[in-house]
């Protein structure tokens, strides 16, 4: 395990690499799938936070001197294995498939986030739309969702 000294000396040498790449990098936006200059950028610096993680850094020491957030920093180490979503087709669901389900993940929610999770992802895979889910949820946006799916992904791998 290296030392404080060393993971200070390591934080400094990727935070130069780490600087360059996230203002580019931050301009990503919508699928990891996307092919564009940005995104091959971002994944580039996933890669490199990969790196330093394995070499036995410090996210936190990274994040203070990239001016990036721990959550921010460990998500991207953390889904660097997970495949991107396919690009969806439009929901085949109809509107009255929605509230049951809904109602289901309130309840399941308030029981086991693993549970819940795993909810999500059969809810997805049996082609509801998140966004719609999330709206008959009773949610303002569909990233909790997202995020229960994504987790709900990460450990079936």
């Amino acid at each position: 395990m290296p030392t404080k000294e060393e993971k200070q000396a390591l934080a400094n040498k990727f935070a130069r690499d780490a600087k360059a790449l996230t203002q580019v990098a931050q301009k990503a936006y919508g699928s990891r799938a996307t092919d564009s200059y940005a995104h091959d950028v971002s994944r580039a610096f996933t890669e490199l936070l990969v790196r330093y993680v394995n070499e036995g850094g410090s996210l936190i020491m990274l994040g203070e001197r990239i001016g990036m957030t721990y959550p921010a920093l460990r998500r991207r180490v953390m889904t660097a294995d997970v495949a991107p979503l396919p690009r969806s087709t439009r929901s085949k669901a109809e509107p009255h498939e929605y509230p049951p389900v809904a109602e289901r993940l309130n309840k399941i929610k308030k029981v086991s986030t693993y549970a819940y999770h795993s909810a999500i992802k059969e809810a997805y895979d049996k082609g509801l739309s998140l966004n719609k889910l999330a709206t008959y949820m009773g949610l303002k946006s569909a990233y909790p969702l997202y995020y229960g799916l994504n987790n709900a992904r990460m450990r079936k791998q």
